[in-house]
């Protein structure tokens, strides 16, 4: 049996009504869960974008040098000229599904560049990249050795300045003994001296003449035998960095987290820094030459010259004032030798009544000594040997009588094997150096030798970016039904906006 059944049914105004609410409640629910999922999926992207375009790091600078930067554009809007087509690259491959978003911009609103903080931006990663090298704890034995005392340039000239009054003492003996000539009625002015300090001065004769006769220059000849195996490399400085009259610099820098800890430099860092020099630039007694524009780059970086030949005959000087200072030092606690210049200076001055000046000029041959002595050590170290920074009496070379012998160039200081290198000077000079003219300098060598490679004939270190902080804005259409999110370009759409900060 078949009933046909039919059954009626109603539904109020109210219940509607709630029906429409539980699902705009309902879809308001799934949009908000599907904008927490879009947020999570954009930063996601947004950070993928970020790493892709440091990714694209300045290839030459890091194989010949190890450094990461990416660069920008330079100028007053500095822009990366990688990033569009990077972060195009990153959407394209990206599957769409319910969570799309589209990115609308992104914009570079604060970086950080090589040169900014002086130049200590790269100074800093560069003491990272030197990090583990064997020569590192060299170089920190170097710079212990110089902390023990006062070797700066300002002591070296104080040290200049002594032999300089003496110089004074010097002519004010030259006049006391034509006026002793001229006015002495009892016979010559020598036969006031006795014998003994006759032998003396004919033995000795007056260093401080000789010291005179050198003055304060100091020609790289007299102490390199073969002149013709000096490199004549010679490289144009103008459009270097350290030559510019406008240097690039960061932007938003305050903003950058990491700002600070990336031009932070501690002593372990100058002494990384200068490691980082020992590996990747040349010098004079360095094997390799390579294809460089210099051939020695750690005395470009003291001394920025144009040559190869300026640069070191700057440093061999420089070199030669630290050791004069450190030989003078040596001497000054040498009895024997003190006493030996004492008796000298008396037997010189003895003859015009002048014995009042016997202390300034028996330093004055102290000095003459100590600058003979430092003539012969600067022609050992460019040999490759080793000589003590400072030295024992035993290991002093030069004796008095040998004074006037000093530029002949086979004449040589001793060499002692627990000694300092000429490189290891060079540590000494750049330990001390401003570091400021040191990372410009450095700078200035990178780009020389990057814009010898193809393709990056305008490389500029103001162009290269250590860290930098995008924007991104992202716009998303609603699909579920919303009733909450109403902002946008237009109704139904809203947008995003993430900042991504990235360092090397």
């Amino acid at each position: 049996m078949i009933i046909n059944k039919r059954l009626k049914g109603s539904i109020t105004i109210f219940g509607v009504l709630s029906i429409v609410i539980i699902v705009t409640l309902l879809f308001t629910l799934l949009e908000a869960a599907r904008s927490t999922g879009l947020r999570m999926q954009t930063d996601g992207r947004a950070q993928r974008e970020t790493e892709s375009v440091f990714a694209a790091y300045h290839k030459e600078l890091y194989d010949k040098y190890g450094l990461f930067f990416l660069e920008g554009s330079g100028g007053n809007n500095t822009y990366v000229p990688v990033k569009d087509e990077v972060i195009q690259s990153c959407e394209n491959t990206l599957d769409h599904d319910f969570l799309e978003a589209t990115l609308v911009a992104s914009e570079l609103v604060a970086y950080q560049l090589s040169t900014d903080s002086s130049g200590n931006v790269l100074r800093k990663q560069a003491a990272i990249c030197a990090k583990g090298e064997a020569a590192a704890d060299a170089v920190k034995k170097v710079m212990d050795k110089l902390e023990d005392g006062d070797y700066s340039e300002e002591a070296i000239e104080k040290e200049r300045q002594k032999a300089l009054s003496t110089q004074d003492a010097i002519d004010d003996g030259k006049r006391a003994y034509e006026e002793a000539s001229k006015d002495s009625d009892e016979g010559k002015p020598g036969d006031l001296q006795t014998e003994e300090q006759k032998a003396l001065v004919a033995k000795y004769g007056n260093p401080l003449e000789l010291l005179k006769g050198w003055g304060c220059e100091f020609a790289l000849q007299n102490v390199i035998e073969d002149m013709s195996k000096v490199s004549n490399k010679r490289i144009d400085v103008t459009n270097l960095l350290s030559n510019r009259s406008s240097i690039s610099q960061g932007k938003a820098i305050s903003t950058l987290e990491c700002a600070s800890d990336n031009a932070k430099i501690t002593d372990a860092d100058n002494a990384l820094f200068i490691t980082y020099l020992n590996k990747y630039f040349g010098y004079y007694t360095k094997g390799e030459k390579g294809d460089k524009a210099l051939d020695y780059e750690l005395e470009y970086i003291l001394c920025g010259k144009k040559s190869d030949k300026e640069n070191l005959n700057s440093v061999v000087t420089k070199l030669f004032l630290i050791r004069e200072v450190c030989n003078y030092k040596t001497i000054l606690s040498d009895a024997g030798k003190c006493s030996l210049a004492q008796s000298l200076a008396v037997a010189i001055l003895t003859p015009f009544g002048l014995t009042f000046l016997t202390e300034p000029v028996k330093q004055g041959i102290l000095l003459a000594w100590a600058y003979g002595e430092s003539v012969l050590d600067i022609r050992t170290i460019l040999s490759g040997e080793k000589v003590s920074f400072i030295k024992s009496p035993s290991e002093w070379t030069l004796q008095l009588e040998n004074l006037g012998n000093i530029f002949n160039k086979s004449f040589k200081a001793k060499s002692n094997s627990n000694g300092m290198s000429y490189q290891n000077y060079l540590w000494a000079l750049l330990f001390i150096e401003n570091h400021k003219k040191q990372n410009y300098k450095t700078m200035d060598l990178i780009e020389v030798n990057i814009r010898n490679t193809i393709g990056n004939s305008g490389f500029k270190m103001d162009n290269m970016i250590q860290a930098a902080k995008l924007d991104y804005s992202y716009s998303s259409h609603n699909i579920f039904l919303s009733l909450m999110m109403k902002v946008g370009d237009e109704p139904g759409s809203y947008l995003m906006s993430i900042q991504k900060e990235f360092s090397y």
